[in-house]
Protein backbone atom coordinates (compact mmCIF):
# COMPACT_ATOMS: atom_id res chain seq x y z
CA UNK A 1 0.00 0.00 0.00
CA UNK A 2 1.03 3.14 -0.61
CA UNK A 3 2.11 5.21 2.66
CA UNK A 4 -0.81 7.59 3.02
CA UNK A 5 -0.75 10.24 5.28
CA UNK A 6 -3.15 11.83 7.71
CA UNK A 7 -5.35 14.81 6.36
CA UNK A 8 -5.44 18.11 8.36
CA UNK A 9 -6.13 19.91 5.04
CA UNK A 10 -6.93 20.10 1.25
CA UNK A 11 -3.13 20.30 0.13
CA UNK A 12 -3.28 16.79 2.69
CA UNK A 13 -6.43 15.55 1.06
CA UNK A 14 -4.79 16.20 -2.29
CA UNK A 15 -1.30 14.53 -1.80
CA UNK A 16 -4.32 10.90 -0.89
CA UNK A 17 -5.83 11.50 -3.82
CA UNK A 18 -2.36 11.02 -6.21
CA UNK A 19 -1.56 8.41 -4.21
CA UNK A 20 -4.67 6.12 -5.19
CA UNK A 21 -4.12 6.95 -8.51
CA UNK A 22 -0.57 6.30 -8.26
CA UNK A 23 -1.90 2.58 -7.31
CA UNK A 24 -3.69 2.32 -9.72
CA UNK A 25 -1.20 3.10 -12.67
CA UNK A 26 -2.75 6.77 -13.03
CA UNK A 27 -1.55 10.07 -12.48
CA UNK A 28 -3.33 13.08 -11.93
CA UNK A 29 -1.58 15.27 -14.79
CA UNK A 30 -3.13 13.14 -17.23
CA UNK A 31 -7.35 14.52 -17.37
CA UNK A 32 -5.97 17.96 -17.79
CA UNK A 33 -8.69 19.98 -15.15
CA UNK A 34 -7.89 21.09 -12.00
CA UNK A 35 -9.71 18.98 -8.83
CA UNK A 36 -10.66 21.42 -5.93
CA UNK A 37 -12.08 20.70 -2.37
CA UNK A 38 -14.55 22.68 0.44
CA UNK A 39 -14.86 21.88 3.86
CA UNK A 40 -12.95 19.36 6.02
CA UNK A 41 -13.25 17.07 8.86
CA UNK A 42 -15.08 17.04 11.22
CA UNK A 43 -18.71 16.90 9.32
CA UNK A 44 -20.32 14.22 11.21
CA UNK A 45 -19.98 12.91 14.52
CA UNK A 46 -18.16 10.01 14.14
CA UNK A 47 -14.00 9.72 14.65
CA UNK A 48 -13.66 8.55 10.91
CA UNK A 49 -12.57 11.37 8.49
CA UNK A 50 -15.67 10.27 6.55
CA UNK A 51 -15.12 13.68 4.32
CA UNK A 52 -11.48 13.16 3.45
CA UNK A 53 -11.98 9.63 3.11
CA UNK A 54 -15.33 9.91 0.41
CA UNK A 55 -13.46 12.64 -1.24
CA UNK A 56 -10.03 11.02 -1.65
CA UNK A 57 -12.18 7.60 -3.19
CA UNK A 58 -14.87 9.72 -5.23
CA UNK A 59 -12.03 12.44 -6.58
CA UNK A 60 -9.65 9.95 -7.98
CA UNK A 61 -13.07 7.71 -9.25
CA UNK A 62 -13.88 10.71 -11.18
CA UNK A 63 -10.42 11.73 -12.70
CA UNK A 64 -10.02 8.16 -14.00
CA UNK A 65 -13.41 8.38 -15.39
CA UNK A 66 -12.08 12.20 -16.95
CA UNK A 67 -8.98 10.60 -17.85
CA UNK A 68 -10.68 7.74 -19.98
CA UNK A 69 -13.14 11.19 -21.29
CA UNK A 70 -9.74 12.96 -22.74
CA UNK A 71 -8.71 9.80 -24.27
CA UNK A 72 -11.89 9.58 -26.05
CA UNK A 73 -12.94 13.16 -26.68
CA UNK A 74 -10.48 14.94 -26.13
CA UNK A 75 -11.82 17.11 -24.03
CA UNK A 76 -10.17 17.76 -20.52
CA UNK A 77 -12.82 19.30 -17.86
CA UNK A 78 -12.53 20.11 -13.98
CA UNK A 79 -13.82 18.47 -10.78
CA UNK A 80 -15.08 19.89 -7.48
CA UNK A 81 -15.82 18.36 -4.34
CA UNK A 82 -17.40 19.51 -1.44
CA UNK A 83 -16.50 17.51 1.91
CA UNK A 84 -19.69 18.53 3.54
CA UNK A 85 -21.86 16.80 1.34
CA UNK A 86 -19.41 14.11 -0.09
CA UNK A 87 -19.16 12.29 3.36
CA UNK A 88 -22.59 10.87 2.25
CA UNK A 89 -20.31 8.65 -0.06
CA UNK A 90 -19.08 6.90 2.95
CA UNK A 91 -22.10 6.18 4.44
CA UNK A 92 -25.82 6.66 3.46
CA UNK A 93 -26.96 5.32 6.35
CA UNK A 94 -27.34 8.36 8.45
CA UNK A 95 -29.83 9.92 10.57
CA UNK A 96 -29.29 13.65 8.98
CA UNK A 97 -30.03 11.88 5.02
CA UNK A 98 -33.44 10.07 6.16
CA UNK A 99 -35.00 12.04 4.11
CA UNK A 100 -32.81 11.30 0.92
CA UNK A 101 -34.15 7.73 0.21
CA UNK A 102 -37.72 8.09 -1.15
CA UNK A 103 -40.28 5.90 -2.46
CA UNK A 104 -43.16 7.85 -3.50
CA UNK A 105 -42.37 10.31 -1.08
CA UNK A 106 -41.81 7.61 1.91
CA UNK A 107 -38.01 7.25 3.42
CA UNK A 108 -36.78 3.55 2.98
CA UNK A 109 -33.29 4.77 4.29
CA UNK A 110 -33.80 1.37 7.03
CA UNK A 111 -36.40 -1.19 7.15
CA UNK A 112 -36.76 -4.54 6.09
CA UNK A 113 -35.48 -7.90 7.36
CA UNK A 114 -34.60 -11.12 5.28
CA UNK A 115 -33.66 -13.12 8.63
CA UNK A 116 -30.29 -10.94 9.44
CA UNK A 117 -29.19 -10.42 13.07
CA UNK A 118 -27.22 -7.15 12.15
CA UNK A 119 -24.07 -6.86 13.74
CA UNK A 120 -23.22 -7.51 17.61
CA UNK A 121 -20.23 -6.47 19.56
CA UNK A 122 -19.99 -9.82 21.69
CA UNK A 123 -17.77 -10.75 25.33
CA UNK A 124 -15.75 -13.75 25.57
CA UNK A 125 -14.42 -16.04 28.80
CA UNK A 126 -10.88 -14.43 28.51
CA UNK A 127 -12.64 -11.26 28.71
CA UNK A 128 -12.22 -10.14 24.78
CA UNK A 129 -14.62 -8.94 22.48
CA UNK A 130 -15.85 -10.24 19.15
CA UNK A 131 -17.56 -8.40 16.62
CA UNK A 132 -20.40 -10.80 14.97
CA UNK A 133 -22.64 -9.99 11.78
CA UNK A 134 -25.14 -12.09 10.15
CA UNK A 135 -26.96 -10.18 6.98
CA UNK A 136 -29.00 -13.43 5.51
CA UNK A 137 -30.72 -15.85 6.67
CA UNK A 138 -28.01 -18.35 5.72
CA UNK A 139 -25.04 -16.81 7.97
CA UNK A 140 -28.27 -16.78 11.04
CA UNK A 141 -28.05 -20.51 10.60
CA UNK A 142 -24.57 -21.00 10.84
CA UNK A 143 -24.41 -18.70 13.52
CA UNK A 144 -27.00 -20.10 15.64
CA UNK A 145 -24.95 -23.78 14.99
CA UNK A 146 -22.28 -22.57 15.82
CA UNK A 147 -23.12 -21.40 18.91
CA UNK A 148 -26.01 -23.41 19.71
CA UNK A 149 -27.85 -20.19 20.60
CA UNK A 150 -31.24 -18.00 20.27
CA UNK A 151 -31.09 -15.14 18.30
CA UNK A 152 -31.59 -12.64 20.90
CA UNK A 153 -28.66 -10.29 22.21
CA UNK A 154 -28.58 -12.14 25.72
CA UNK A 155 -28.56 -15.63 24.38
CA UNK A 156 -25.84 -14.53 21.95
CA UNK A 157 -23.88 -12.79 24.59
CA UNK A 158 -24.02 -16.13 27.15
CA UNK A 159 -23.06 -18.21 24.02
CA UNK A 160 -19.91 -16.40 23.30
CA UNK A 161 -18.91 -16.04 26.95
CA UNK A 162 -18.31 -20.14 26.84
CA UNK A 163 -16.34 -19.42 24.10
CA UNK A 164 -12.37 -18.29 24.57
CA UNK A 165 -11.75 -15.14 21.72
CA UNK A 166 -9.34 -17.20 19.86
CA UNK A 167 -10.98 -20.46 19.82
CA UNK A 168 -14.43 -18.78 19.07
CA UNK A 169 -12.64 -16.86 15.51
CA UNK A 170 -11.31 -20.09 14.33
CA UNK A 171 -14.19 -21.97 14.91
CA UNK A 172 -16.40 -19.42 13.42
CA UNK A 173 -14.00 -19.09 10.23
CA UNK A 174 -13.82 -22.86 9.73
CA UNK A 175 -18.11 -22.69 9.84
CA UNK A 176 -18.56 -19.84 7.47
CA UNK A 177 -19.31 -17.55 10.19
CA UNK A 178 -18.66 -13.63 9.73
CA UNK A 179 -17.19 -13.96 13.39
CA UNK A 180 -13.25 -12.04 14.35
CA UNK A 181 -11.64 -10.96 17.09
CA UNK A 182 -12.22 -7.09 17.95
CA UNK A 183 -8.37 -6.70 17.70
CA UNK A 184 -6.44 -3.83 18.74
CA UNK A 185 -4.56 -1.42 16.01
CA UNK A 186 -1.22 -2.81 17.29
CA UNK A 187 -2.50 -6.62 17.89
CA UNK A 188 -3.23 -6.53 13.94
CA UNK A 189 -0.14 -4.91 13.09
CA UNK A 190 1.76 -7.63 14.62
CA UNK A 191 0.22 -10.75 12.44
CA UNK A 192 1.01 -12.00 9.25
CA UNK A 193 -1.84 -10.94 7.94
CA UNK A 194 -1.12 -7.10 8.22
CA UNK A 195 1.94 -7.90 6.57
CA UNK A 196 0.70 -9.44 3.62
CA UNK A 197 -1.90 -6.16 3.42
CA UNK A 198 0.55 -3.31 4.07
CA UNK A 199 2.29 -4.93 0.87
CA UNK A 200 -0.28 -5.36 -1.78
CA UNK A 201 -1.64 -2.32 -3.45
CA UNK A 202 -5.07 -0.73 -2.05
CA UNK A 203 -6.18 -1.24 -5.68
CA UNK A 204 -4.28 -4.29 -7.02
CA UNK A 205 -4.18 -4.36 -11.00
CA UNK A 206 -2.74 -7.49 -12.17
CA UNK A 207 -2.46 -8.74 -16.05
CA UNK A 208 -3.49 -12.34 -16.13
CA UNK A 209 -3.43 -12.50 -19.98
CA UNK A 210 -2.56 -11.39 -23.57
CA UNK A 211 -5.27 -9.62 -26.34
CA UNK A 212 -5.33 -7.04 -28.93
CA UNK A 213 -5.43 -3.58 -27.83
CA UNK A 214 -9.64 -2.32 -27.48
CA UNK A 215 -9.84 1.46 -27.76
CA UNK A 216 -12.79 2.73 -26.74
CA UNK A 217 -16.08 2.40 -28.29
CA UNK A 218 -17.69 5.89 -30.01
CA UNK A 219 -20.42 6.93 -26.64
CA UNK A 220 -21.59 10.09 -25.57
CA UNK A 221 -19.94 9.03 -21.54
CA UNK A 222 -17.43 7.98 -20.61
CA UNK A 223 -18.28 4.22 -19.84
CA UNK A 224 -20.30 4.05 -23.09
CA UNK A 225 -20.05 0.49 -24.81
CA UNK A 226 -18.58 -0.70 -21.62
CA UNK A 227 -20.56 -4.17 -20.44
CA UNK A 228 -20.19 -4.91 -16.83
CA UNK A 229 -21.43 -8.13 -15.36
CA UNK A 230 -21.69 -8.89 -11.81
CA UNK A 231 -22.47 -11.56 -9.06
CA UNK A 232 -22.60 -9.29 -6.51
CA UNK A 233 -24.77 -8.91 -3.18
CA UNK A 234 -24.52 -6.73 -0.61
CA UNK A 235 -22.46 -3.61 -0.81
CA UNK A 236 -19.34 -3.19 -2.02
CA UNK A 237 -19.63 -5.59 -4.89
CA UNK A 238 -23.10 -3.79 -5.86
CA UNK A 239 -21.59 -0.59 -5.41
CA UNK A 240 -18.73 -0.71 -7.94
CA UNK A 241 -21.01 -1.90 -10.70
CA UNK A 242 -23.32 0.98 -9.45
CA UNK A 243 -20.44 3.33 -10.17
CA UNK A 244 -19.54 2.14 -13.34
CA UNK A 245 -23.20 2.59 -14.52
CA UNK A 246 -22.94 6.50 -13.17
CA UNK A 247 -20.59 6.94 -15.87
CA UNK A 248 -22.50 5.23 -18.85
CA UNK A 249 -21.18 1.29 -18.66
CA UNK A 250 -24.18 -1.27 -18.84
CA UNK A 251 -24.46 -3.43 -16.04
CA UNK A 252 -25.66 -6.80 -15.40
CA UNK A 253 -26.47 -8.37 -12.16
CA UNK A 254 -27.31 -12.03 -11.94
CA UNK A 255 -29.30 -13.64 -9.36
CA UNK A 256 -30.17 -16.93 -8.25
CA UNK A 257 -34.21 -17.79 -7.76
CA UNK A 258 -34.28 -17.38 -4.02
CA UNK A 259 -32.70 -14.61 -3.51
CA UNK A 260 -34.10 -11.56 -1.67
CA UNK A 261 -31.69 -8.33 -0.54
CA UNK A 262 -32.25 -6.70 2.75
CA UNK A 263 -34.23 -3.78 1.29
CA UNK A 264 -31.71 -1.31 3.25
CA UNK A 265 -28.67 -2.31 0.92
CA UNK A 266 -30.92 -2.96 -1.94
CA UNK A 267 -31.65 1.01 -2.18
CA UNK A 268 -28.67 1.93 -1.90
CA UNK A 269 -26.42 0.01 -3.76
CA UNK A 270 -28.48 -1.54 -6.66
CA UNK A 271 -28.78 1.96 -8.40
CA UNK A 272 -27.85 1.53 -12.20
CA UNK A 273 -27.76 -2.02 -12.52
CA UNK A 274 -30.51 -4.34 -14.10
CA UNK A 275 -30.90 -7.38 -12.54
CA UNK A 276 -31.63 -10.97 -14.02
CA UNK A 277 -32.42 -14.41 -12.58
CA UNK A 278 -29.52 -16.93 -13.76
CA UNK A 279 -28.28 -19.28 -11.11
CA UNK A 280 -24.60 -20.10 -11.93
CA UNK A 281 -24.56 -22.90 -9.63
CA UNK A 282 -26.39 -24.71 -11.83
CA UNK A 283 -24.79 -27.06 -14.60
CA UNK A 284 -27.40 -26.14 -16.97
CA UNK A 285 -26.71 -22.33 -16.79
CA UNK A 286 -23.12 -22.37 -16.81
CA UNK A 287 -23.00 -22.15 -21.24
CA UNK A 288 -25.23 -18.99 -20.94
CA UNK A 289 -23.34 -17.30 -18.10
CA UNK A 290 -20.22 -18.60 -20.34
CA UNK A 291 -22.06 -16.20 -23.41
CA UNK A 292 -22.59 -13.28 -21.60
CA UNK A 293 -18.95 -13.26 -20.43
CA UNK A 294 -18.13 -13.43 -24.17
CA UNK A 295 -19.61 -9.95 -24.76
CA UNK A 296 -18.49 -8.35 -21.24
CA UNK A 297 -15.74 -6.05 -20.76
CA UNK A 298 -15.96 -6.16 -16.66
CA UNK A 299 -16.89 -9.21 -14.82
CA UNK A 300 -17.69 -8.66 -10.51
CA UNK A 301 -17.85 -11.11 -7.86
CA UNK A 302 -18.24 -10.16 -4.21
CA UNK A 303 -18.69 -14.37 -2.85
CA UNK A 304 -17.23 -16.28 -0.74
CA UNK A 305 -13.49 -16.68 -1.18
CA UNK A 306 -12.86 -19.66 -3.69
CA UNK A 307 -16.74 -20.06 -4.44
CA UNK A 308 -16.63 -18.41 -8.31
CA UNK A 309 -13.57 -20.16 -9.21
CA UNK A 310 -15.19 -24.07 -7.62
CA UNK A 311 -18.40 -23.02 -10.38
CA UNK A 312 -16.56 -22.27 -13.35
CA UNK A 313 -16.05 -18.64 -13.05
CA UNK A 314 -12.60 -17.97 -11.95
CA UNK A 315 -10.37 -15.14 -13.29
CA UNK A 316 -8.62 -17.13 -15.76
CA UNK A 317 -11.56 -19.38 -16.96
CA UNK A 318 -12.87 -16.36 -17.68
CA UNK A 319 -10.20 -14.58 -19.41
CA UNK A 320 -9.95 -18.11 -21.60
CA UNK A 321 -13.86 -17.03 -22.61
CA UNK A 322 -13.34 -13.68 -23.08
CA UNK A 323 -9.75 -12.41 -23.92
CA UNK A 324 -9.61 -8.72 -22.59
CA UNK A 325 -11.82 -9.13 -19.41
CA UNK A 326 -11.61 -7.17 -16.28
CA UNK A 327 -12.31 -9.31 -13.57
CA UNK A 328 -13.09 -7.47 -10.51
CA UNK A 329 -12.85 -9.61 -6.68
CA UNK A 330 -14.36 -7.96 -3.88
CA UNK A 331 -12.80 -9.61 -0.14
CA UNK A 332 -12.43 -9.28 3.35
CA UNK A 333 -8.61 -10.23 3.38
CA UNK A 334 -6.21 -10.01 0.55
CA UNK A 335 -5.53 -13.67 -1.57
CA UNK A 336 -2.45 -14.79 0.14
CA UNK A 337 -1.70 -14.76 4.06
CA UNK A 338 -3.54 -16.89 6.53
CA UNK A 339 -6.67 -15.28 6.76
CA UNK A 340 -6.93 -15.28 2.71
CA UNK A 341 -9.96 -17.96 2.91
CA UNK A 342 -12.07 -15.91 5.68
CA UNK A 343 -15.50 -14.44 4.87
CA UNK A 344 -16.79 -11.29 6.01
CA UNK A 345 -18.81 -7.94 6.14
CA UNK A 346 -18.09 -4.43 6.71
CA UNK A 347 -17.44 -4.63 10.57
CA UNK A 348 -15.71 -8.26 10.27
CA UNK A 349 -12.87 -6.06 8.42
CA UNK A 350 -13.45 -2.92 11.03
CA UNK A 351 -13.08 -5.84 13.90
CA UNK A 352 -10.18 -7.34 12.44
CA UNK A 353 -7.89 -4.36 11.72
CA UNK A 354 -8.55 -2.59 14.59
CA UNK A 355 -10.83 0.38 13.77
CA UNK A 356 -13.72 -0.46 16.50
CA UNK A 357 -10.91 -0.38 19.61
CA UNK A 358 -9.36 2.90 17.81
CA UNK A 359 -13.41 4.30 18.02
CA UNK A 360 -13.40 2.44 21.36
CA UNK A 361 -10.54 1.01 23.51
CA UNK A 362 -9.31 -2.13 24.32
CA UNK A 363 -11.65 -3.02 26.86
CA UNK A 364 -14.68 -1.74 25.39
CA UNK A 365 -14.55 -2.00 21.62
CA UNK A 366 -17.64 0.79 19.87
CA UNK A 367 -19.08 0.54 16.27
CA UNK A 368 -18.62 4.19 14.81
CA UNK A 369 -20.97 6.62 16.03
CA UNK A 370 -23.40 8.58 13.56
CA UNK A 371 -22.42 6.94 10.27
CA UNK A 372 -23.55 3.01 10.81
CA UNK A 373 -20.90 1.45 8.49
CA UNK A 374 -16.83 2.15 7.98
CA UNK A 375 -15.47 1.00 4.37
CA UNK A 376 -18.09 -1.27 2.02
CA UNK A 377 -19.24 1.80 -0.01
CA UNK A 378 -15.46 2.89 -0.07
CA UNK A 379 -14.21 -0.20 -0.92
CA UNK A 380 -16.69 -0.31 -4.08
CA UNK A 381 -15.57 3.19 -5.54
CA UNK A 382 -11.85 1.47 -5.14
CA UNK A 383 -12.99 -1.29 -7.21
CA UNK A 384 -14.23 0.88 -10.02
CA UNK A 385 -10.72 3.24 -10.41
CA UNK A 386 -9.62 -0.44 -10.08
CA UNK A 387 -11.48 -1.11 -13.52
CA UNK A 388 -11.14 2.03 -15.34
CA UNK A 389 -7.56 2.01 -15.08
CA UNK A 390 -7.22 -1.57 -16.17
CA UNK A 391 -9.57 -0.51 -19.04
CA UNK A 392 -7.45 2.44 -19.77
CA UNK A 393 -4.37 -0.21 -19.98
CA UNK A 394 -6.39 -2.50 -22.23
CA UNK A 395 -6.85 0.39 -24.63
CA UNK A 396 -3.09 1.17 -25.21
CA UNK A 397 -1.92 -2.16 -24.73
CA UNK A 398 -4.37 -5.32 -24.45
CA UNK A 399 -4.68 -7.90 -22.06
CA UNK A 400 -6.99 -9.29 -19.82
CA UNK A 401 -6.34 -7.82 -15.99
CA UNK A 402 -7.21 -8.94 -12.33
CA UNK A 403 -8.50 -6.10 -9.82
CA UNK A 404 -8.65 -7.06 -6.42
CA UNK A 405 -9.88 -4.83 -3.58
CA UNK A 406 -10.30 -5.64 -0.14
CA UNK A 407 -12.82 -4.48 2.79
CA UNK A 408 -9.36 -4.73 5.56
CA UNK A 409 -7.28 -3.23 3.69
CA UNK A 410 -9.79 -0.03 3.09
CA UNK A 411 -9.98 0.50 6.57
CA UNK A 412 -6.51 0.43 7.15
CA UNK A 413 -6.57 3.21 4.67
CA UNK A 414 -9.15 5.30 6.63
CA UNK A 415 -7.01 4.92 9.79
CA UNK A 416 -3.91 6.14 7.65
CA UNK A 417 -5.71 9.23 7.22
CA UNK A 418 -6.19 9.64 10.77
CA UNK A 419 -9.07 9.82 13.53
CA UNK A 420 -11.06 12.42 14.80
CA UNK A 421 -10.45 13.41 18.16
CA UNK A 422 -12.61 13.12 21.29
CA UNK A 423 -11.71 16.64 21.89
CA UNK A 424 -13.15 17.76 18.12
CA UNK A 425 -15.63 15.73 18.47
CA UNK A 426 -17.02 17.76 21.83
CA UNK A 427 -16.42 21.04 20.21
CA UNK A 428 -18.27 20.80 16.83
CA UNK A 429 -20.97 22.88 17.44
CA UNK A 430 -18.94 25.60 17.53
CA UNK A 431 -16.88 24.90 14.78
CA UNK A 432 -17.27 27.19 11.60
CA UNK A 433 -19.10 26.43 8.34
CA UNK A 434 -16.25 24.59 6.62
CA UNK A 435 -17.82 21.26 9.17
CA UNK A 436 -21.34 21.72 9.00
CA UNK A 437 -23.19 19.53 6.52
CA UNK A 438 -25.29 21.19 3.62
CA UNK A 439 -27.41 19.18 1.71
CA UNK A 440 -26.76 16.42 -0.47
CA UNK A 441 -27.43 16.25 -4.47
CA UNK A 442 -30.38 14.11 -4.99
CA UNK A 443 -31.44 12.22 -7.85
CA UNK A 444 -35.17 11.17 -8.74
CA UNK A 445 -36.77 8.94 -11.70
CA UNK A 446 -39.69 6.89 -12.09
CA UNK A 447 -39.31 3.16 -11.44
CA UNK A 448 -40.95 -0.10 -11.46
CA UNK A 449 -40.98 0.83 -7.73
CA UNK A 450 -42.70 4.16 -8.48
CA UNK A 451 -41.55 7.40 -8.05
CA UNK A 452 -37.48 6.79 -6.65
CA UNK A 453 -35.20 9.39 -5.07
CA UNK A 454 -31.75 8.59 -3.93
CA UNK A 455 -28.45 10.02 -3.08
CA UNK A 456 -26.99 11.76 -6.42
CA UNK A 457 -23.35 11.89 -7.59
CA UNK A 458 -21.28 14.64 -4.62
CA UNK A 459 -18.59 14.99 -7.30
CA UNK A 460 -18.89 18.07 -9.77
CA UNK A 461 -17.65 17.54 -13.32
CA UNK A 462 -17.64 19.71 -15.37
CA UNK A 463 -18.16 17.38 -18.74
CA UNK A 464 -19.06 14.60 -18.12
CA UNK A 465 -21.54 14.45 -14.49
CA UNK A 466 -22.03 11.58 -12.70
CA UNK A 467 -26.03 9.83 -12.91
CA UNK A 468 -27.75 6.93 -13.41
CA UNK A 469 -29.88 6.65 -16.53
CA UNK A 470 -33.73 5.94 -16.10
CA UNK A 471 -34.86 3.53 -15.05
CA UNK A 472 -32.57 4.62 -11.60
CA UNK A 473 -33.19 0.90 -9.76
CA UNK A 474 -34.73 -2.44 -10.82
CA UNK A 475 -36.15 -5.12 -9.32
CA UNK A 476 -34.28 -8.32 -8.90
CA UNK A 477 -35.38 -10.04 -11.44
CA UNK A 478 -37.00 -7.70 -13.77
CA UNK A 479 -34.24 -7.89 -16.55
CA UNK A 480 -33.40 -10.36 -19.05
CA UNK A 481 -29.94 -12.10 -18.82
CA UNK A 482 -28.88 -10.53 -22.19
CA UNK A 483 -26.97 -7.46 -22.78
CA UNK A 484 -28.78 -3.89 -24.50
Amino acid sequence: MFPYQPVNNHEDLLAVVDGLLQEAGLARSDFGGQITFEGMDPIRPTHIKVGCASAAVGGANAIASAIIWKKRSGQSQDIHIDLRKAYTIQSPWQDVLVNCTLVNGTSQMFGGNVGELGSHILPTRDGRFVILTSLYSSNTERVMQLLDSGTLPKQLERATRKWDAIDLENAAQDAGVPLVICRTRQEFQATEQYQHHASAPLIHIEKIGDSKPEPFPPGSRPLSGIRALGMVHVVAGPAVLRQLAAQGADCLNLNTLNWIEEPTMFWQCQAGSREAYLDPRVDGNRKAVYNLVKDADVFVENLRPHLADKQGFSAQTLAQYRPGIIYVKVKLNTPTGPWADWMGYDFTAAGLSGILCDIGSSDQPQLPHGVNVVCDFLTGYLGSIGVQAALLRRAAEGGSYLVTVTLSQTVMFEQALGLVENSALLDMDNMGPDHKPVPPNLQTGQTAFGEFTRLGSQIEMSETPEYWADPIISPIGSSKPEWL
